[in-house]
């Protein structure tokens, strides 16, 4: 990939710079965003999030114990994209039913990783599975941003 700046710029504009912030290698596969009809929610849960900068816009969050975030896919592989910072809580997650991990989201300030894989299963039989994603705390929220699954 090569980016290469042209001078030109909008009338409106008062310069014509170019910011590189960085690149994604994608890997085969396909994201779902969390407005995808595979995903059910269950809980208290704040839609259409666009206070940062989420994947394709917007993300999903709960701040309540027990809400969970249920994603049917087919695929060897998923993960969850989701945020870590301070005012993230802990989350439970669940593999076809059967918890597999307990996380703990919160990071430090000045620490903000939006867009951040939290979990990833690898290596899953080709099938359909769910990835539940549960609130574990009422107070900090969790973010369901994407699942990525690969085949």
């Amino acid at each position: 990939m090569t980016i290469e700046a042209t001078g030109q710029k909008n009338k409106a504009s008062s310069g014509a710079h170019i910011v590189v912030d960085a690149f994604d290698v994608t890997m085969p596969g396909r994201r779902f965003q969390e407005e995808d009809p595979a995903i059910t929610y269950s809980g208290e849960w704040t839609h259409g999030n666009l206070n940062r900068s989420w994947s394709e816009g917007t993300a999903a969050t709960s701040a309540t114990a027990g809400s969970r975030a249920t994603f049917s896919f087919s695929g060897t592989s998923v993960s969850w994209i989701g945020c870590r910072k301070a005012s993230i809580g802990p989350a439970r997650i669940f593999l076809d039913g059967v918890l597999v991990k307990e996380m703990e989201l919160y990071e430090p300030v000045p620490i903000e990783a939006y867009q951040h894989t939290i979990f990833r299963a690898d290596g899953l039989s080709n099938g359909t599975h769910t990835l539940t994603i549960e609130t574990t705390i009422t107070g900090p929220f969790i973010v369901v941003d994407a699942f990525d699954v690969r085949p």
